[in-house]
């Protein structure tokens, strides 16, 4: 159960910084406030640097068990390792994010979609597994 847990604040967390990184770029959009570009790497950074070790993490607590007792999640633990390969590439997004952060608000707008379809992503990656996964998780 600490597994699921561990996979649950990760999935806060992450929900609670991509929103975040969203707020603060159509705040910047609107014109309601100068943008904090400390703030933004920070946020940016995270997924950067938790990529692999929560998806290792899902793979070595979650699945590992699940497999076992259920033999169909071994295609969701699959689907769940290929589908973090294909991920929209944050290097992407840092890319986009040192052009709007040296070159102005013309690249707002890119950097606004690249983040929204990296969310839009991770968010129905955590939904999938919070549905199908955890539950499954639970009974065992």
């Amino acid at each position: 159960m600490r597994a699921i847990h561990i996979i649950s604040d990760e999935h806060r967390t992450s929900t609670a910084v991509l929103h975040g990184i969203l707020f603060l770029l159509r705040h910047v959009s609107y014109g309601v406030s100068e943008a904090n570009f400390e703030l933004l790497d920070a946020m940016i950074s995270y997924f950067e640097s938790s990529r692999t070790p929560a998806s290792s993490k899902e793979d070595a607590y979650l699945f590992r068990l699940l497999r076992k007792r259920h033999p169909p999640s071994r295609r969701c633990s699959t689907d769940c390792r290929v589908s973090t390969a294909s991920t929209p590439e944050t290097e992407c997004d840092r890319d986009i994010f040192g052009r709007y952060r040296r070159e102005g608000s013309a690249h707002l707008p890119a950097l606004y979609e690249a983040v929204a379809t990296y969310a839009a992503f991770h968010y129905s990656h955590m939904r999938a597994e919070e549905d199908e996964v955890l539950p499954r998780r639970r009974s065992i």
